[in-house]
C-alpha cells in the first residue's frame, strides 16, 4: 500500500500530465482489476448455486408430476381391471336364481388359506354361506363380524368339497391340501367304485350333494392322476379354477 502512495506521488510531482494519465490508468488497472476479476468469480459462483438451485427445484418438480401421473395410471389401470371383474360377475346365470352380495378383498392369509371381506353381518353375511366368482366356487364364510367376514377358500387343509366330473358323472370328494390352488382326493377306491374313468384335464363341477355349494358350478380340473402300486387305489390332483391373486371381488350367495 505504502509503495502505491509513493509511485504515485512520484507520477504526480515528475511526469508530463499525458504520461502522468496513461502510466496512472495503468497502475489502476494493475491494482484494482483483480479485485474487480475476484468479485466476478464470486459472483458467477453465487449465480451457479442460485442456478443450481432453480434446476434441482425444476428437477423435483418433473419428479413429482411423473410420480403423480404414474399413480394417476395406475389408478386408471385399476379401476379399468376391477370394471371388468364387476362385470364378469355381474355376467354369471347362476346369479338369476340366488340372490346375493358382491364383496371386496381386504386381505388374504395364504398361510391359512383364509379371505378376509368387507362385508359382515350388517349386511346379512353369515356363517356357512357359499362364497364364488365368475371362474369357479372359492370357499364359504367361516365367521362373520359386524362389518367384515372371514372366508375358507375350498383348498384349506381338512375342508372337503364333493365334487363331479362333468365328462362322466363320477362323484367324488376332495379335500383341501393347503396349497394354493390344489384339491386332492387320495386312495380313490377302483374296485369299490367300480371306475378309474379319470383324465387329466377333466372339468370337475359341484355335485350339491354337500348341501353347502350350488349344484354344477365350476370348480377345477384333473392336473394329475397316481395310480398306487397295487392297482386298486388313485390318487386325484384338482387345480382350482380361480386364481386368487388375481381377485379383487367375490360373491356370496343368500
Amino acid at each position: 500500500m505504502i509503495l502505491t502512495i509513493l509511485i504515485f506521488d512520484y507520477i504526480e510531482n515528475n511526469l508530463n500530465i499525458k504520461i502522468k494519465k496513461e502510466l496512472t490508468n495503468c497502475i489502476y488497472y494493475f491494482i484494482y482489476n483483480p479485485i474487480i476479476y475476484i468479485e466476478n468469480f464470486f459472483k458467477n459462483i453465487k449465480d451457479v448455486f442460485i442456478l443450481n438451485k432453480k434446476l434441482i427445484n425444476i428437477n423435483d418438480n418433473l419428479n413429482k408430476k411423473i410420480i403423480s401421473d404414474k399413480i394417476n395410471k395406475l389408478e386408471y389401470e385399476n379401476c379399468k381391471k376391477e370394471n371388468i371383474e364387476l362385470k364378469k360377475i355381474l355376467n354369471i346365470n347362476i346369479l338369476k336364481k340366488y340372490k346375493y352380495n358382491i364383496s371386496k378383498i381386504l386381505y388374504y392369509n395364504h398361510v391359512f388359506s383364509r379371505l378376509i371381506i368387507d362385508k359382515g353381518i350388517d349386511e346379512n353375511i353369515h356363517i356357512g354361506q357359499p362364497v364364488l366368482n365368475y371362474d369357479g366356487i372359492i370357499g364359504y364364510i367361516s365367521l362373520s363380524n359386524k362389518n367384515n367376514s372371514y372366508v375358507n377358500l375350498i383348498y384349506k387343509s381338512k375342508s372337503k368339497i364333493s365334487l363331479k366330473n362333468s365328462r362322466n358323472g363320477i362323484i367324488f370328494i376332495a379335500k383341501g391340501s393347503g396349497i394354493n390352488g390344489i384339491l386332492l382326493c387320495k386312495n380313490f377306491n377302483i374296485i369299490l367304485n367300480n371306475t378309474d374313468d379319470f383324465k387329466e384335464g377333466d372339468l370337475l363341477v359341484s355335485s350339491g350333494l354337500d348341501d353347502l355349494y350350488p349344484k354344477n358350478y365350476p370348480v377345477g380340473y384333473i392336473s394329475k392322476i397316481i395310480k398306487n402300486k397295487n392297482n386298486y387305489y388313485l390318487d386325484i390332483e384338482i387345480k382350482t379354477l380361480f386364481n386368487i391373486n388375481n381377485i379383487n371381488y367375490i360373491v356370496i350367495l343368500k
